[in-house]
């Protein structure tokens, strides 16, 4: 009796050590799980504040060149109404020296019979929406390809650096799945997919605007000026796959971003390695699909250029161009989702 009253509070005694050691560990979860709430919730802050100051930044940067674009249509289209001025004034001469003195007397004109005639044939009409979408991103802001990549992933990569560098990872599988923590960082870096996109349909709205709702590039081409490539302006899937091509791009663009992430907790390193790879991809696409597709299939190497999502640009074959992006995203996207399926690998990584 006495050995078996021995074992039971023996047994007591162990089970209570247990449950309290239990409520410990659930205290230490606690604690750390508060910790890290306040860590979280006071880099999450500067986070956004950082994101919004950057946004505001870049929202200011691209008025100043939409204002700037207007002003510079403002002077062409003036320019262009003194040019159909003097060609209507220049053909109307009855002699040729009367046309010899319009041309000396105007020498910042092109003014000739050949020009003369063109411009007469189209009237003066102002520049068309297509005209003014290219000249925006040809003349104004000509490194606005480069510095897309850094746009869409600075925001994440730098919430997830910081992240990482905090362990947040190491006290979220405390209470929660790991592939939960995953889905979190993945539509956060996602979120940014839109951003671009729309950036682009506000240009074009504003090149509508400046143009006085000139949908028609007949005078623009006649005249040889510069233009997007208008081989796909008339066929009614280009709209649909223009854009479809941009938010693949951008998402091409993330998935570099969480395949680098996934490797490092710094920021500056995962940035500037992001778009050092980003600029890989650009290069070796060209130089490498574009001569392997010229080559074999008699395929226009632009078709293969990634930096031609804006103005498509000598781009003749959307739907090469449209498929190759697709090619590109799933290969990286399913590149970024195995960076993250070892967990070991990755806390490790965050408690280095």
């Amino acid at each position: 009796m006495h050995k078996n009253d021995d074992l039971s509070s023996r047994a007591i005694r162990i089970n209570d050590s247990d449950s309290k050691l239990k409520i410990k560990r659930n205290i230490i979860s606690i604690t750390l799980t508060g910790e890290m709430l306040m860590k979280y919730k006071k880099y999450l802050g500067f986070s956004s504040k950082l994101v919004a100051i950057m946004f505001i930044i870049f929202v200011i940067y691209y008025a100043l060149c939409w204002i700037k674009l207007a002003k510079n249509t403002k002077e062409g289209q003036d320019w262009e109404n003194k040019q159909y001025s003097l060609c209507e004034i220049y053909l109307s001469s009855s002699t040729q020296a009367e046309k010899e003195e319009i041309i000396n007397k105007n020498k910042n004109f092109n003014i000739n019979d050949d020009v003369c005639n063109k411009y007469v044939s189209y009237g003066s009409p102002p520049n068309s929406a297509y005209n003014t979408f290219d000249e925006f991103f040809i003349e104004d802001i000509f490194l606005f390809p480069v510095f897309i990549p850094i746009i869409v992933i600075f925001p994440f990569v730098y919430i997830i650096s910081r992240e990482f560098k905090n362990k947040v990872i190491t006290n979220y599988c405390l209470r929660e799945d790991y592939r939960k923590y995953i889905k979190y960082i993945f539509k956060t870096a996602y979120k940014n997919i839109f951003f671009i996109p729309i950036i682009i349909a506000i240009t074009f709205l504003i090149s509508f605007i400046i143009s006085k709702g000139n949908m028609n590039p007949s005078a623009d081409i006649g005249l040889n000026y510069v233009l997007p490539n208008l081989l796909f302006i008339n066929n009614k899937a280009f709209p649909f796959i223009y854009f479809m091509t941009l938010f693949l791009g951008m998402g091409l663009y993330i998935n570099i971003g969480l395949i680098v992430q996934s490797r490092t907790k710094n920021f500056i390193i995962a940035l500037l390695e992001s778009q050092l790879f980003i600029f890989f991809i650009w290069c070796f696409s060209i130089i490498v699909f574009g001569n392997i597709g010229n080559y074999y299939f008699k395929i226009n190497p632009d078709n293969f250029n990634l930096m031609n999502l804006y103005t498509w640009s000598g781009i003749d074959n959307m739907y090469v161009h449209f498929g190759f992006n697709i090619v590109l995203f799933i290969i990286t996207l399913l590149m970024a989702v195995r960076s993250y399926t070892n967990k070991e690998q990755l806390i490790n990584m965050c408690e280095r």
